[in-house]
């Protein structure tokens, strides 16, 4: 029995590993406003928040063709880290990819990358498309994908088997069928699908017989079963309850009595090993009480510990964190204030302390069906595949939620159970992507034969004044962590060669490495179906006219403009460069750049915006005694233009990304005087609170006021108790006219 516990639980202890949760107050938005997150970056096996990681790289990229729009990084702090991004009106709209690594997030390995969120930029709200094709779904699709997963992983002649089944069109989604289970070509048995394409059967093959299945308006396509084996054992997963599992072990009767374990196991730790004696048939119990929620994996061994029998099951959903709400109203007028209570309790409503995140958005901003907390951590990183409305699962309201997320477990198969033992094995030999801190290097290209090699650098930020001495190793190599990145967003790397000696300054780009080792892995992401998402445009367009919104067309204003340094650091250094590096010169003549008077003492700087001549064809004689010109031309003065390479070499500098800087959310207070400002309130998103921390007693207060706009808003809670518990609750509002 031992063995079998150190075979998962040795390779899962060598590989530490987190997963990103991204969190968005909405999921469309609009050019010129505001986006803001929260990283959740929690341990993968414990689902407390992780000390590993203290930067998150996080993108913004374009779903169709990967193109990055934004990246930047993050200061992670006890495990969350939480920021904007101003959406800019020259992106492109459409999809796009949130994405947020971390250096114990991703690897390069064949491992999926899920830490990822899909949201949808629009130049207004009213330009949003959300009329979606209705497909039919209880109609076949003539290219359905239909396949057949026994229970335990065969089909046992002679004995009874369970079968399960899955049926998705061509592009991924589900499709409802009706059909039948053929013996020899002969109906034995109808089946039909129970949610989402998937359903299941009971029935005893006969191992020198052939199963196949025909659907109902697709006569022209048979599905063959797998051939039964002549003999072997079945796992059968009998009852479940709160308080316990029951399997039922059966074996082909000609075998001889043996010893058996059943090993359950989830995220990589080993949670129960039971063993038993077993003839022909045998049931298992196993408590539940001290086991995690989440997907496990049950794999039945013989004596000699080879696997007979694999599945896996969902564990005690209800162990998860409830958010209650007090004080909410059904609704609001425009202006007013909105109080609320929150209380977190575990499973056996016990209050327990917890840190929150808390956003309210109107609701054509929201999709009704979304990636949540519960969904992400429990579900679409515990599987390999594409997961169909996935919070279904979590929601109490549907009574058969629980039959449907046992047959999720049974259509998915151990094999894509992202910790097997085939995937912890990988799991422990692979490397980050992402160092723990980034590394430079200080290359000497030409150094004066008595000059000795430079040792240190200096890194600061010339807004704020500060700095940090870096010391180089005898490579040259020097090292940028945590405290490197918190000195600023926009920082500077200089190095101070002696007299003529040059240097070259090497960074890796870890934005470079991850682009090169996520490109061609797998990234799975839930299907959501949410063409039942009401049509906003009447409401809106009311909107707009009680508003008195009036839309200009765009206008394009044209000039010749010089080009400008946005950083005003590198701005400065420009106009030194102009003064340094410029190596043009008025002569006595007031010539530019007289070639008679190279090198006079009486030389001046020509002056911008001044007026000078400059000769035309101007060519020495062979003996440079005379010289001849074709004649003369009048210019108007200008600097010339360098590049930024150019100023920062001219200067010994290396440009460094910093952590990019926080910003507030802006929420109003109105009282009497505020009440009747004449000017507008627009505001889409009522509130963003993304670190809301409940006390002893479970309880936190917030409190925010309503905008001018007239409709219905949603509330999202998301969080973590403090013992890993998550969870994830919504509410809803109106808001009209007072």
């Amino acid at each position: 029995m031992d063995q079998l516990a150190i075979s998962v639980n040795r390779p899962s202890a060598k590989n530490e590993t987190n997963s990103v949760y991204l969190q968005t107050n909405k999921d469309i938005y609009v050019y010129d406003e505001d986006f803001w997150f929260k990283a959740w970056v929690l341990d993968s096996k414990s689902h407390l928040f992780s000390p590993l990681d203290k930067t998150l790289y996080v993108t913004l990229s374009k779903a169709s063709n990967d193109s990055v729009v934004f990246r930047e990084k993050y200061q992670i702090k006890n495990g969350t880290t939480n920021g904007h991004i101003y959406i800019k009106d020259t992106w492109p709209e459409g999809e796009y990819w949130l994405s947020s690594y971390s250096g114990h997030s991703v690897y390069n390995n064949d491992m999926p990358f899920y830490d990822r969120r899909k949201i949808n930029i629009v130049p207004n709200i009213a330009d949003i498309n959300i009329k979606t094709s209705h497909k039919n779904n209880n109609q076949v699709n003539k290219h359905i994908q239909f396949n057949v997963f026994p229970e335990g992983g065969h089909l046992i002649s002679e004995l009874n088997n369970t079968v399960a089944f899955k049926a998705v069109s061509s592009d991924g989604k589900p499709v409802k069928i009706k059909g039948a289970l053929y013996e020899n070509g002969k109906v034995i048995l109808p089946i039909q699908s129970f949610h989402d394409g998937m359903g299941k059967f009971d029935f005893v093959p006969n191992g020198s017989k052939r199963y196949t299945i025909q659907l109902d308006k697709q006569t022209d396509t048979i599905y063959t079963l797998p051939v039964p084996k002549k003999q072997g054992t079945l796992l059968h997963l009998e009852s479940q309850t709160k308080e316990k599992l029951v399997f039922k072990v059966v074996q082909t009767p000609i075998y001889p009595e043996q010893k058996v374990y059943l090993r359950i196991q989830t995220r990589g730790i080993v949670q129960f090993i039971a063993r038993g004696m077993l003839k022909d048939s045998l049931r298992i119990k196993i408590p539940l009480q001290k086991i995690p929620q989440g997907v496990a994996e049950v794999t039945l061994f013989d004596s000699d510990l080879k696997p007979l029998a694999e599945r896996l099951v969902y564990i005690n959903m209800g162990k998860k964190l409830n958010l209650s709400i007090t004080g909410l109203e059904e609704f609001y007028g425009t202006r007013k204030k909105v109080k609320l209570k929150i209380k977190t309790s575990d499973s056996k409503n016990n209050p327990v302390r917890a840190q929150l995140s808390v956003s309210v958005s109107d609701h054509i901003y929201q999709y009704s069906k979304r990636k949540n907390i519960l969904t992400h951590y429990f579900l679409s990183t515990q599987l390999k595949g594409q997961i169909y409305n996935p919070e279904y699962y979590f929601d109490t309201s549907h009574k058969n939620s629980n039959k449907a997320l046992d047959l999720l477990m049974l259509t998915q198969g151990w094999r894509k159970y992202t910790w097997n033992e085939e995937s912890l094995q990988k799991r422990a030999t692979t490397k980050n992507i992402i160092p723990p801190v980034e590394t430079g290097t200080l290359q000497a290209i030409k150094i004066k034969k008595n000059n000795s090699p430079q040792h240190t650098m200096m890194l600061f930020n010339p807004t704020n004044n500060t700095r940090q001495m870096l010391v180089l190793d005898d490579d040259g190599t020097f090292k940028l962590d945590e405290s490197s990145f918190k000195l600023g967003r926009r920082l500077y790397l200089k190095h101070f060669p002696k007299d003529d000696d040059k240097y070259a300054v090497y960074l890796i780009n870890t934005f470079d490495k991850i682009k090169t080792a996520l490109t061609g892995k797998n990234k799975p992401y839930p299907v959501f179906d949410n063409k039942d998402k009401p049509q906003p445009f009447d409401s809106l367009m009311i909107a707009k006219r009680e508003q008195r919104i009036i839309s200009l067309e765009e206008v394009r204003v044209s000039a010749k403009k010089k080009s400008v340094f946005r950083d005003k650091y590198l701005g400065q250094l420009d106009s030194l460069a102009k003064l340094d590096i410029n190596t043009d010169y008025v002569c006595i003549s007031n010539i530019l750049n007289c070639p008679v008077h190279e090198n006079d003492s009486r030389n001046r700087r020509p002056v911008e915006g001044e007026a000078y001549e400059s000769y035309i064809g101007f060519q020495w004689n062979t003996d440079r005694s005379g010289y001849t010109i074709k004649g003369k031309r009048a210019i108007k003065y200008h600097y010339p233009e360098f590049t930024e390479e150019e100023i920062l070499k001219k200067h010994n500098l290396t440009k460094v990304q910093g952590y990019y800087g926080k910003k507030v959310f802006y929420s109003p207070i109105y009282d009497k005087k505020t009440l009747e400002d004449p000017f507008p309130d627009y505001r889409n998103t009522l509130l963003w609170a993304p670190s809301i921390r409940t006390d002893e007693n479970g309880e936190a207060t917030i409190h925010f006021y309503t905008s001018d706009i007239n409709t219905q808003f949603i509330g999202i809670i998301e969080g973590m108790g403090s013992e890993g518990q998550l969870g994830h609750q919504n509410f809803k509002f109106f808001v009209r006219k007072n």
